[in-house]
């Protein structure tokens, strides 16, 4: 077995040449270590990732402002920079992997259906030429970085530096730098996908492969007293006599370069496991490489526009599959470029004077003569530094007949924005070798796609923009309006988002519903814990919670089920429980749960005084008492280990009419025992051991509404917080009757704690709303904007006019965006994710779209099938219904 079998696995032989021995030679990557890319020249490389913003759909002011962010950047930046964007297609395999493992562990049939209908659908959409575009920065190392790193570690350190550095700058581009958990791997991954395209897709590296890598090899030591000593006897006994010194002077062999004695030390390196095993370079026009066809272009020097605005270099990024980008830029001292820019000037103007103005290149010296004033003018006045940019475009295809179509697009594309690219023809390798990630163009490209530029210029190429989000860990929303692009959210995406919540905001008919319910099914079928609450119509979400297997729980006066909200649930506060870490506290459950249940009452009864509030806590003090529970929470187990039973509202009702002073605030309780609703105050008669679980209180009544969606969120966090390694989604439909004019301070404060510190517990709170008026209405609208301070992630559907002003002010959305969200139609929605910004359209599969839509239209095609088939069921009865009859 190879090392390669090791790590990747035993693969299919496949009819490849045998690699030959200059192959890996011939690249210009030696190793990859400690994250950092060591070149044949000797050189070192850091590498970051960029996640992409939609540039366009911010206003001209602030794309002005973004720029000139890039510019402060790329003024402190190494001279020598190179941004790459990678196109690649979405990957399906992953992703159906992904859900296949989740079909494999599922134990209900229906949901291992829905898992089914949904790996179909992701297939579908993506077969149709899905793909997802990364952002790199590569630089190099520079001695005046840090003049006192001698070693390798200290000069890798000053690379990792620079990254620190740019994320700070990027952040106010409204960029992120990506953070990856192992950077090595990271650096290992990106060069792998470059070098082989078709291999990196269908094989993942291991996250451990250097300690494969050290237990096959053995892990080669300093320290080896033993042969040391062998060696240096050796070295005495052979010691030459003054004659031998003499002759030995005359004759001293060239001393080896350093990088090729490493090379020939025997130890294995990454470049040894992911250079491609071929090349066939024997066309004029492409390269075949690990079974991938490769063709390059270069923009010529005379071939871009004069005058550019921001952005200008976005047009030629996610131009499709299989199409990428790599533009270098290398900063020039100023203090030689000037006086070349004088001189170059100087000898224009008297050229020309010798030049009739009929000539055919009149023009163009006109034009160098002015161009090079312009650049001595702002190096001089604007402070400006000058670059040299080269970029290159990558077309790849599975066969030559697909990469000439690509190639003829590319073509037309270009020269609708005015830009001239021409073909690689004859030097496709140093092509290949100079859109690595090594920041040195080679000099066969270099000549002819040199084009100088000033840091404005520069920096208003701004490659950093995407339309698209597919993070293929995530859930699938739809697809993108303007490209038909597969959108995938993965909303615990912790490296992209800083928390996981959401807020949805859009009017009545606008889909909001009908998206909440499509989020919790793929939540679900990716095994997350789930909890729905229903304020108002939750009968829409009955059908899809028994289709997956789901918990339905109507809390209303009329119903069966019953939740005691007196029952003391978690069986400890110590967050940190389940890790050994941390020493286990004993805070008293008791005092929490009889604090949260204040909450309760004032809602019951408003304006609940002082005087009233503390007999309230003396008596449920007593009331739990009673049933020898105390603020030790091993009170809460009889001497067997089980749990006691808990009171209920009607031992609480008991409780308080044996005193007079407390008979008034028995009438707060009145209803639950004597009332209407006394099928909401006895013991708790539901098993919540459930994975999809929806709280129904849409029948609970007008004036117990607010307790009533308390109560549900209130057994949703305690199932939160019982488990932080597990994600958890908590879903609350029709938020402003919370926080909105007709709840109270107390119980809003109760929904913004749960945004702030579900993130804590691994979970997402997830909000949606109708009445935006009313969201905004509690406290000048304190609790409405706070929610959606602490969600990273809004969904803004379709809304009357009047409420998309108040969506535009608190989404901080530009003209451009609203003019978009203007034009949604039902289903349709912005989504803003951290920095992003795109319309979707939501999709679900045809299993998902009956049981979640409330269209009547859909409603009435849906009866109407059903009255279809059971009238072809009576024509044509099956023998099991027939035995059944007789």
């Amino acid at each position: 077995m190879t090392i390669k079998d090791a790590i990747f696995g035993v693969q299919s032989p496949q009819k490849r040449a045998a690699a030959s021995d200059d192959l890996q030679g011939s690249l210009p990557i030696a190793d990859i270590d400690r994250g950092i890319i060591h070149t044949r020249d000797g050189g070192l490389v850091g590498l970051f990732e960029v996640l992409p913003m939609n540039f366009f759909l911010q206003s001209t002011a602030e794309r002005v402002r973004i720029v000139g962010a890039l510019a402060a950047w790329l003024k402190i930046a190494p001279s020598s920079v190179q941004f790459l964007c990678l196109s690649q297609p979405v990957d399906v395999e992953q992703y159906t992997r992904r859900m296949n493992e989740y079909a494999e562990t599922e134990t209900d049939a229906s949901c291992r259906a829905c898992i089914e209908d949904n790996i179909e659908q992701v297939r579908g959409m993506i077969q149709g030429g899905a793909f997802t575009t990364r952002f790199f920065v590569a630089y190099r190392f520079e001695p005046d970085m840090a003049p006192a790193a001698k070693t390798p570690e200290q000069r890798a350190d000053a690379l990792y530096q620079i990254a620190d550095t740019a994320k700070g700058y990027l952040a106010r581009c409204g960029l992120t730098v990506a953070e990856p958990q192992y950077i090595d791997n990271q650096m290992v991954e990106t060069v792998f996908s470059m070098l082989c395209k078709q291999t990196a897709r269908n094989i993942k590296l291991p996250v451990d492969f250097r300690l494969m890598m050290e237990d096959y090899f053995g892990i080669p030591t300093e320290d080896m007293p033993e042969e040391t000593d062998v060696e240096e006897n050796a070295e005495i006994a052979e010691q030459p006599t003054r004659k031998e010194k003499k002759r030995r002077k005359k004759r001293r062999k060239p001393k080896k370069s350093k990088l090729k004695s490493e090379q020939s030390d025997g130890t294995t390196r990454v470049m040894d496991l992911i250079c491609p095993s071929a090349i066939d370079m024997t066309h004029r026009d492409y390269l075949v490489i690990d079974g991938v066809y490769h063709a390059y272009l270069y923009i010529a020097g005379y071939g871009y526009q004069s005058l550019v605005r921001g952005g200008w270099l976005a047009a030629l990024v996610g131009m499709g599959d299989g199409i990428s980008l790599s533009t270098t830029l290398l900063r020039r001292p100023r203090e030689k470029i000037l006086p070349k820019v004088a001189n170059s000037t100087i000898w224009s103007r008297s050229r020309m004077r010798d030049v009739d103005d009929t000539r055919a290149d009149y023009e163009q010296m006109g034009s160098a003569i002015y161009a090079g004033q312009y650049i001595k003018q702002q190096m001089n006045t604007a402070n400006e530094d000058y670059y040299d940019m080269y970029t290159l475009i990558e077309v790849t295809a599975a066969n030559e007949e697909l990469l000439h179509t690509r190639l003829a697009e590319v073509e037309r594309l270009c020269a609708s924005q005015d830009i001239i690219c021409k073909r690689c023809d004859y030097v496709e390798e140093q092509a290949f070798h100079s859109f690595l990630p090594v920041v040195a163009p080679a000099p066969e490209i270099a000549r002819k796609a040199r084009r100088n530029t000033l840091l404005s210029g520069a920096a208003g190429a701004f490659p950093f923009y995407s339309m698209e989000l597919c993070e293929q860990n995530g859930i699938l929303i739809g697809e993108d309006l303007r490209n038909h692009a597969v959108c995938m959210l993965d909303i615990f995406d912790g490296n992209r988002y800083s928390n996981a919540n959401m807020t949805v905001l859009g009017m009545s008919g606008a889909g909001k519903t009908y998206l909440l319910q499509l989020i919790a099914m793929r939540y679900r079928q990716q095994s997350k814990q789930v909890f729905l609450i229903a304020p108002y119509k939750g009968y829409e979400y009955r059908a899809a919670c028994e289709a997956i297997g789901g918990l339905y729980i109507k809390l209303a006066p009329s119903s069966t089920d019953c939740i005691n909200f007196l029952e003391i649930r978690r069986r400890t506060l110590d967050v940190n429980a389940e890790l050994t870490r941390t020493r286990t506290r004993e805070d008293s459950l008791l005092a929490d749960k009889i604090s949260r249940l204040h909450i309760y009452f004032s809602l019951l009864r408003r304006g609940l005084t002082e005087d009233e509030k503390s007999c309230l806590d003396v008596e449920l003090m007593r009331l739990y008492e009673r049933f020898g529970i105390t603020r030790d929470n091993d009170s809460l187990y009889d001497e067997y280990g089980n749990l006691k039973s808990q009171p209920t509202p009607a031992d609480f009702y008991e409780l308080l009419n044996e005193r007079e002073e407390t008979k008034s605030l028995a009438g707060i309780l009145s209803r639950f025992v004597t009332g209407s609703a006394a099928n909401l105050g006895g013991m708790t008669n539901i098993d919540m051991n459930n994975k999809y679980i929806v709280l129904d209180i849409s029948e609970i009544g007008k004036e117990l509404l607010p307790f009533g969606t308390l109560l549900a969120a209130d057994i949703c966090l305690d199932y939160c917080r019982m488990s932080r390694a597990e994600n958890k989604v908590v879903i609350l439909d029709e938020v402003w009757s919370l926080i909105g004019a007709g709840s109270n301070a107390q119980a809003a404060e109760f929904v913004l704690e749960l945004f702030k510190t579900v993130r804590g517990y691994g979970a997402s709170a997830i909000a949606a709303s109708q009445d935006l008026e009313d969201f905004f209405a509690l406290e000048n609208g304190k609790f409405g904007k706070a929610l959606l301070n602490n969600s990273r992630i809004k969904f803004a559907l379709m809304t009357e006019p009047e409420e998309a002003a108040l969506i535009q002010q608190h989404y901080h959305l530009t003209d451009e965006e609203m003019q978009m969200h203007a034009n949604f139609t039902r289903g349709q929605a912005l989504l803003c994710a951290g920095r992003n910004r795109l319309g979707v359209q939501i999709i679900a599969s045809p299993r998902e779209h009956e049981l979640i839509t409330t269209d009547p239209r859909d409603i009435a095609r849906i009866r109407q099938r059903q009255h279809i088939e059971e009238a072809r069921r009576r024509r044509h009865p099956t023998k099991e219904e027939v035995t059944n009859d007789e």
